[in-house]
């Protein structure tokens, strides 16, 4: 069953899919369609790896949630070995999301006002199996939703 959320969680997911420069560099893609009922585990088998889900981000009391919603969402580009790896697929994913605004992924008629770039990390961490450094790269997402009360 769809839902504005799930809409722009898979919209965001499916714009960087169909990005000419992105799809071709990632080996897995993490987009639990319309379910989050897996374990999001990473190992270098499964690198370099895109995954968009919500974020645990606490809810931000700037916005009357009765009338704007903030959707945070995480999205991770994991790579094995080489730092290089992540950035040319985050620094494209960025500049999709960023061109996203234009069109609002096609979301505006459900409600969808800005898209935003929060913040981002890197982590470096090794993985056990393969003897490698993973490096991981999460930016924080926010789709701001317009909701109309019902009349």
């Amino acid at each position: 069953m769809a839902n504005f959320l799930t809409d722009g969680r898979t919209a965001v997911i499916a714009a960087l899919q169909g990005d000419a420069t992105i799809g071709p560099l990632v080996k897995t893609w993490r987009d639990w369609g319309p379910g989050l009922r897996e374990r999001f585990l990473v190992d270098a088998a499964h690198c370099p790896l895109v995954a968009i889900y919500p974020s645990d981000a606490t809810l931000d009391y700037r916005y009357d949630i009765g009338k704007d919603l903030p959707q945070d969402l995480i999205m991770r580009v994991v790579a094995a070995e080489h730092p290089a790896d992540a950035e040319e697929i985050i620094a494209p994913a960025i500049t999709r999301v960023e061109l996203s605004t234009v069109n609002m992924l096609g979301l505006v008629g459900e409600g969808l006002k800005d898209i935003v770039i929060q913040s981002w990390r890197w982590a470096a961490y090794r993985d056990e199996k393969a003897a490698l450094v993973l490096w991981d790269v999460a930016v924080i997402l926010r789709l701001l939703w317009v909701r109309r009360r019902a009349t």
